[in-house]
């Protein structure tokens, strides 16, 4: 049993991103209910249960071994029905493309992309019932915010980023 509140539940949002960051599988598979559901909308992928969070880990971090994840903000989180809260995150993601995605092949380039990130935790037990992500599947063609195109109307300006 957990005693997490909806302010404490971000602890699982920080042990989340760290075991990314440290390359521990069985850290961030331990963050998971036995009947979580991840859903990956840049491949378009569901995945439900422990094994096939596993794959998911294997598949992303054999293809990208220095990935790492950084909070850029964070929303307000929002508490669901059931002892639940959801929270969301938007994340700068980076790493190397080394080996080949099942539907993307490796370049061998860095890469760096913003994504979003919703985390839903039951307050009651301390773990991740569902997570949902968005992010620019296109690695090898993402780029820092800095060098996008930029047009204004008029006499508007934008701001230097």
């Amino acid at each position: 049993m957990s005693d997490l509140t909806p302010s404490r539940g971000l602890s699982i949002i920080d042990r989340w991103i760290d075991a990314w960051n440290r390359n521990d599988p069985a850290a961030w598979i331990a963050l998971y209910s036995l009947s979580a559901k991840y859903t990956d909308h840049a491949y378009q992928i569901i995945r439900i249960g422990p094994s096939t969070l596993k794959e998911h880990w294997t598949i992303w971090r054999t293809a990208h071994p220095d990935f790492v994840i950084q909070i850029e903000s964070s929303w307000p989180y929002e508490e669901l029905p059931g002892g639940r809260c959801r929270y969301s995150i938007r994340t700068a993601n980076r790493g190397t493309f080394i080996n080949d995605l099942p539907r993307s092949k490796a370049t061998g380039k860095p890469f760096w992309f913003r994504g979003c990130v919703n985390i839903v935790v039951n307050l009651s037990t301390g773990l991740i019932e569902e997570v949902e992500e968005w992010y620019c599947p296109n690695l090898e063609r993402t780029t820092a915010l800095t060098d996008y195109h930029r047009k204004a109307d008029g006499e508007l300006k934008l701001e230097r980023l």
